[in-house]
């Protein structure tokens, strides 16, 4: 029964995360209108246009290919674990998927609207997240048995603290995919996104 509602929890979670990343991703296109490389508005001509089409194609196939292959993944795993593994699956990426909310901190969304972007102030950004990311990995390795009392799922400590570092690794990715969605490079990020799910999945 605990299995079952983690398990619905999760499912919840990533239909929320769709759509927030839908709507994120269409108010992204809508006002990064300032190329970087030039400092030039980018607005007029068909070449905006064109940039708006690609980048809403290709953030459509990102966001949807990596729900569902997300699915996938849950689907397989559901039927190779037992259900208590499952249980502990579920409950860890939970937990460390809230805890990774607070590190990105809107930063991204601030390089992608800013008009101008300096390299100072994206290696003061880079510092940022990786200063919150270790933060917030330090306590999940202290509060890591504490949870795991809290949710009656003992073998779930370690778990965390291991799972966890990933969100060292996606926090120095921050800065770098804000870039590429305010040059409308939609179509890196897809792949990027795309190849890292399947080869998680395998």
């Amino acid at each position: 029964m605990a299995c079952s509602g983690l398990s619905q929890s999760t499912t919840n979670g990533w239909s929320v995360d769709a759509r927030s990343a839908r709507s994120r991703a269409a108010s992204q296109i809508a006002t990064a209108c300032i190329d970087v490389d030039r400092g030039t508005s980018v607005t007029d001509g068909p070449s905006f246009r064109t940039k708006v089409r690609s980048g809403l194609i290709w953030s459509l196939v990102q966001n949807w290919g990596l729900r569902i292959g997300s699915l996938l993944v849950f689907m397989l795993l559901a039927r190779i674990l037992s259900p208590r593994d499952m249980g502990l699956f579920a409950a860890a990426s939970t937990v460390v998927a809230f805890c990774a909310l607070f590190v990105e901190s809107g930063l991204g969304e601030a390089v992608v609207q800013r008009a101008q972007v300096t390299p100072q102030q994206l290696n003061c950004i880079f510092v940022i997240n990786i200063t919150l990311a270790l933060v917030v990995i330090a306590g999940l390795w202290l509060a890591a048995d504490w949870i795991a009392a809290y949710m009656k799922l003992p073998e779930l400590a370690w778990i965390l603290r291991i799972s966890c570092l990933s969100i060292l690794i996606s926090a120095a990715c921050f800065g770098q995919n804000a870039m590429y969605r305010r040059r409308f490079e939609y179509r890196i990020l897809a792949i990027a996104s795309l190849i890292a799910t399947t080869v998680s999945g395998a």
